[in-house]
């Protein structure tokens, strides 16, 4: 199987959420967040989320992998690349006006909306727009992990990054979180917390979100 890299395009948003939504369905807070009954919502509510950032976002980009041959979409990742604006005016310009779309109905909107904050305080405390690097998602079909589709998508950022000579912050799930540990990323020690319990999900489990770090490490064949 050949697989090939390449910027997602708007036309993709919702085979892109749909495979994000497939994939998450094990976690207690996306269980929390997005009931089973109402998938065509969430799946919308992801898509508008990505749409954005392809046609307006100056610093995310969305790359998908794909099966050739089929052309069949089977993983993709937002990275969010260094951004340095000319003026604080050309800053507040580009700002989306809502960090996020309105949450459906169906969701429970006041879940999303704390983890969202949580996640972007980390983002403030650790790190640097107009020098790091972020990996914002990365997912891949379940019928298809382990087949190399994350390998791709990971080693995309993490080029760009050693050749800017620049980190790399991220928030794990638990089920990725060795990955990015052999990746380079190490810990730092602050963990997001959902009990999805208190959010209304009977018996949903425990959510951990880890938030993550990868140094600077200048590519060889680059001056320093």
């Amino acid at each position: 199987m050949t697989l090939i890299l390449a910027p997602a395009e708007e036309a993709d948003v919702l085979k892109l959420a749909a495979i994000y939504y497939d994939s998450f369905r094990y976690d207690p807070y996306d269980r929390a967040l997005f009931s089973d009954t109402h998938k065509e919502d969430a799946v919308n509510y992801l898509a508008e989320d990505d749409l954005y950032a392809i046609r307006n976002d100056p610093q995310t980009r969305v790359i998908k992998v794909t099966e050739s041959g089929t052309n069949e979409i089977i993983g993709y990742a937002r990275w969010e690349v260094p951004f340095k604006f000319e003026s604080e005016e050309a800053r507040e310009k580009a700002k989306r006006p809502n960090a996020l779309p309105p949450f459906p109905a169906s969701a429970n909107g006041a879940l999303g909306t704390h983890f969202q904050t949580q996640l972007s305080e980390r983002k403030k405390k650790y790190m640097d727009t107009e020098k790091d690097y972020t990996l914002v998602i990365i997912v891949v079909s379940p019928a298809y992990q382990g087949k190399g589709a994350g390998s791709i998508l990971l080693k995309y950022g993490i080029e760009k990054a050693d050749r800017d000579g620049a980190r790399i912050y991220l928030t794990a799930a638990a089920a990725g979180y060795e990955i990015y540990e052999k990746k380079g990323w190490k810990s730092l020690d602050d963990t997001i917390v959902v009990d999805a319990e208190q959010w209304g999900l009977p018996n949903g489990g425990i959510s951990k979100t880890v938030c993550m770090m990868r140094d600077a490490v200048k590519a060889s064949g680059h001056d320093s």
